[in-house]
């Protein structure tokens, strides 16, 4: 009996301890330099994540700075934590307000020795320094039956709703997110602007933007206020919800519904897509959604040759290079622009159409380009 009470007490002593940090993605709430006071990261900022993840004898570190990828390794003995070859990825990405908060992350997790746990609360301590975090997503472990990969998320997806809270906003042009297992871009219009952010899946599935790049343009309202949601939406981690074609991405601060119009590898056909030729020459916009072209400074216009797709939008020039496969027309490797202060009557999100993937059809001369409920009808000159 004296045997088996000390094999009980030694195995319950070698456990791991409940409230260890592990297996769940953390959010920073605020960070506290040597000799300073806490300080919370403002709303226009992402959050940093967190996550420490068993691997062997030791820990994997992931997560993000906030605006660039986290990844490193770590040691857990009791509450004795260090954490070792921390990498913030390229600062490419950040912008300028982001920088002085990525810096004070890292510097402040290498130098962490110890942390304290208290519910969903965790701060880890680096000398006089800290940094508080709370819980943002539990375990992704799957432990039976069939759980959904991350590639059966790949693909493009057009936005179709937004929410702040739980007041849905009006979109204007078109806003495109595309999956390919752990990567995402995000790319197009909610507004007036053309928007661009890079971003990852964290390891419990979770979606994390990396900075929001673009345009600015001063919008006049609700476009400004569309895209003000947008940015508070994507600050800080979303979680991903698919049902059929549906993706929903859901955050603190509200709600991103997607409606997907290209598949990634669970759902390609067995044969790939056949690329077919670009069309040829230039052709000046028509109609827009069954409606006269609007007006606008410079006619709008799409120009295919050598493999390139260029035009007007209304007042900027643009072109990237360009092919057509399964009816559908991709730009590859960005799309370039000049970037004159337009008024927003002035210009149309055609670069957000085509980052879009739009479905493409000639019938003479005319050519049609049509993405999500959008109809753009083009005449050759």
């Amino acid at each position: 009996m004296n045997a088996l009470l000390s094999s009980l007490t030694l195995a319950a002593l070698s456990a791991p301890s409940p409230a260890a940090p592990v297996g769940t993605t953390w959010t920073l709430q605020s960070v506290q330099l040597p000799g300073r006071a806490p300080i919370t990261p403002g709303p226009a900022l992402a959050r940093p994540t967190l996550r420490l993840d068993a691997s062997g004898g030791a820990l994997k570190v992931s997560g993000s700075t906030g605006c660039s990828p986290l990844t490193g390794t770590g040691t857990l003995n009791g509450q004795a934590l260090l954490l070792r070859g921390l990498s913030g990825g390229s600062s490419m990405n950040c912008p300028d307000a982001a920088l002085s908060l990525r810096e004070d992350y890292l510097g402040l997790l290498a130098r962490t020795t110890r942390f304290e746990q208290k519910g969903n609360t965790l701060t880890l301590v680096a000398g006089a320094g800290r940094l508080t975090f709370t819980a943002g997503g539990a375990v992704n472990t799957p432990s039976s039956g069939n759980p959904a990969q991350p590639a059966s998320l790949d693909g493009t997806y057009v936005a179709s709703g937004l929410k702040l809270g739980s007041r849905a906003l009006p979109l204007r042009g078109v806003l495109s997110v595309t999956v390919k297992g752990p990567a995402l871009s995000l790319g197009g219009v909610v507004g007036c602007n053309s928007l661009r952010a890079p971003g990852t899946r964290l390891p419990g599935g979770e979606f994390q933007f990396m900075g929001v790049a673009g345009t600015r343009l001063l919008c006049p309202a609700p476009q400004a206020e569309a895209e003000q949601a947008l940015s508070a939406v994507l600050r800080g981690p979303l979680t991903p919800a698919l049902s059929g074609a549906t993706l929903t991405l859901t955050g603190q601060a509200g709600t991103l519904t997607l409606t997907r119009i290209t598949g990634g590898s669970a759902l390609a056909p067995v044969n790939p897509p056949v690329a077919t030729p670009l069309p040829s020459g230039t052709y000046r916009l028509k109609t827009l959604g069954g409606q006269p072209a609007p007006q606008t400074a410079r006619p709008v216009v799409l120009t295919f040759e050598n493999g390139r797709v260029g035009g007007v939008d209304g007042c900027n020039s643009f072109g990237a290079a360009a092919a057509v496969a399964a009816g559908r027309l991709s730009v590859k490797g960005g799309v370039t622009s000049t970037r004159m202060m337009c008024p927003e009557e002035q210009t149309l999100p055609l670069v957000a159409l085509l980052e879009a993937g739009p479905a493409l059809t000639v019938t003479g001369k005319t050519l049609t380009l049509q993405a999500d409920d959008q109809t753009w009808v083009f005449e050759q000159d």
